[in-house]
């Protein structure tokens, strides 16, 4: 089984429970419905969700806008 979704399917994906309760990947593929039983993407994907968590990246991030908005800075994406 390929475990790698394409860019457009990424964006369609539905996280839902199996009949045993463990997590399934789901999106439409030419007209037909695919499933995965590990979450998709690559070993880099995964490696960067893993030092995301490792490195609170998140919280960081979330710090820094609210240190930004109190001082009235413009945070430009």
């Amino acid at each position: 089984m390929n475990h790698q979704a394409d860019a457009s399917a990424w964006q369609a994906l539905k996280v839902s429970l199996d009949a045993q309760g463990q997590l399934v990947w789901q999106w439409q593929q030419e007209g037909q419905l695919a499933v995965l039983s590990e979450e998709p993407g690559g070993w880099w994907r995964h490696f960067n969700a893993w030092i995301s968590r490792v490195l609170r990246l998140e919280k960081w991030l979330s710090n820094i806008l609210a240190a930004c908005r109190s001082f009235r800075c413009t945070v430009r994406y």
